[in-house]
């Protein structure tokens, strides 16, 4: 509880972001943690959901300890949550000089720091070396866009 009273809170260090992109009629979706150990693999690059119109979804991710490249931070890829972009990535023909040419963004992240995204963003999660890397827990909950209504393709907890 403190930790969300202390981003979300009613002097939230997110709350005008929060309020600006799905007001206070937004529904707290997802309440999680996500680990990796050394040894794990890099993940494919996708996207959270199905594409929508507008962002079904934003994600905020939490560092509860400095994350490094060793670690297997989260690799986002700019501007990849439109519908265009998402069509190519889609298209087996233009998938690959899709991401070849993507603008990566690496979540190299200190203690504290979040990454707020839209679920619609392509990204992945990396390896987690199994030398030089350690254990990596992400804090994660993310809020429904009040504009997007029907099934997400899952349910949040």
């Amino acid at each position: 509880g403190v930790v969300l009273q202390e981003v979300l809170g009613p002097h939230g260090s997110l709350r005008p972001i929060y309020q600006e992109l799905v007001t206070d009629s937004g529904e707290f979706y997802e309440f999680a943690t996500t680990v990796t150990n050394p040894g794990s693999d890099r993940q494919t690059v996708h996207p959270d959901l199905p594409h929508r119109k507008e962002a079904p979804l934003y994600v905020i991710f939490l560092a509860l300890q400095d994350v490094t490249q060793e670690m297997g931070p989260t690799t986002f890829l700019l501007g990849t949550h439109t519908t265009k972009e998402r069509a190519k990535f889609d298209d087996y023909a233009q998938k690959d000089a899709q991401l070849a040419s993507a603008k990566a963004r690496l979540a190299l992240l200190k203690k504290g720091d979040v990454v707020l995204f839209d679920a619609r963003i392509l990204h992945c999660g990396n390896a987690n070396e199994v030398e030089g890397g350690s254990t990596r827990v992400m804090f994660n909950f993310s809020f429904r866009n009040p504009k997007e209504v029907g099934d997400l393709g899952y349910c949040g907890s």
